[in-house]
């Protein structure tokens, strides 16, 4: 256990980041110069242990625009990968994904541009409600798992999905952002470099703790994840102690709480379990295939709309015949 532990200290500090987080003062005492390039930086949105979101202005387009600004000190490796996996996420387009727009090095500061959006993240949303009725909370998983799904087509895997990571602008449309450490999509892994563990402790998937290729499921994971917390109002993986949260993850299977609202019945239940299955080949292989089970959760066949195509229509009423007693020999009839 202890070797263990020690491989998995070993395996994130290389490949997280080269230095521990910087102190609270040190947080707090940093500030970015003025303006990056054209960009100048009006307020602080919020800020992490690597870098520091401002509100800017972009005179060239006259419009305000988000700026995640890396502190000094990085690595100038996960510096150039950070901006040339922003630069591959820049020609993602979808409506549920926050566009980012440009990324550079100026005076040996490095910066992400992307669109400013008002409004909450996820995780404000669920420190205030705690818990959110199970058809909103699949409403905003739908969302995301719908920008999830064209950045999986693009190749490119989000890999730190989490609920600060999710913003919900001011129609309540939930969007994915922070791509920061995305990845190409990958079958194999190089044996001649270090693997990587890169991540959330909490929603980072089991495949992702060992240190293996990216994958679309690692995304699929971390939004189960979500949703289970959107439902339950309670962490499902959380550790003080944020090495014992990846362990777990690699050697047990994450359950859904109990005591879950009356509206999460046993079919939801079934749904999101599947994302969290450890297996890979038990678990929802894509974000659509998660995303169409939710969405027949959302609106079963029996509610479809009159654009249902008649093939689906004429299913329905057949099943309906076939589990009532007056009408076995019509249905076959019909059949």
């Amino acid at each position: 256990d202890q070797r263990l532990m020690m491989s998995l200290r070993s395996k994130v500090q290389a490949t997280t980041t080269t230095r521990p987080p910087m102190p609270p003062e040190s947080q707090d005492a940093y500030t970015p110069p003025p303006e990056l390039g054209r960009f100048r930086l009006l307020k602080s949105l919020g800020q992490g242990a690597q870098a520091v979101v401002w509100l800017a202005h972009d005179p060239r387009l006259d419009r305000e625009v988000a700026v995640k600004v890396l502190r000094p000190g990085a690595d100038p490796l996960a510096v150039d990968e950070w901006l040339h996996e922003a630069r591959a996420v820049s020609r993602l387009t979808h409506p549920n994904i926050v566009p980012v727009f440009e990324a550079d090095t100026q005076g040996g500061q490095s910066y992400m541009v992307f669109e400013y959006v008002p409004g909450g993240t996820l995780a404000e949303r669920m420190r205030a409600r705690r818990q959110l009725p199970a058809r909103e909370a699949v409403e905003l998983c739908l969302a995301v798992l719908d920008g999830l799904h064209a950045a999986h087509q693009a190749g490119v895997v989000h890999r730190d999905l989490k609920p600060s990571n999710i913003l919900i602008d001011a129609k309540g449309r939930a969007r994915v952002m922070d791509f920061g450490i995305a990845a190409r999509l990958s079958k194999t892994v190089d044996a001649s470099r270090p693997q990587r563990i890169v991540g959330t402790p909490g929603y980072i998937s089991p495949e992702a703790a060992r240190g293996e290729a990216p994958v679309a499921a690692m995304d699929v994971f971390a939004c189960a994840v979500m949703l289970a917390e959107m439902l339950s109002g309670q962490r499902l993986n959380h550790d003080p102690d944020p090495w014992r949260a990846v362990r777990r993850v690699i050697e047990q299977d994450l359950l859904l709480p109990s005591g879950l609202p009356t509206d999460v019945d046993d079919a939801l239940r079934a749904v999101i379990q599947r994302g969290l299955a450890r297996d890979l080949a038990q678990r929802w292989p894509t974000a659509k295939a998660f995303h169409d089970a939710l969405a027949e959760w959302l609106h079963p066949a029996h509610q479809a709309t009159p654009e249902v195509a008649d093939g689906a229509t004429l299913e329905f009423l057949l099943r309906r015949m076939r589990h009532k007693t007056d009408f076995p020999a019509m249905s076959d009839a019909v059949g």
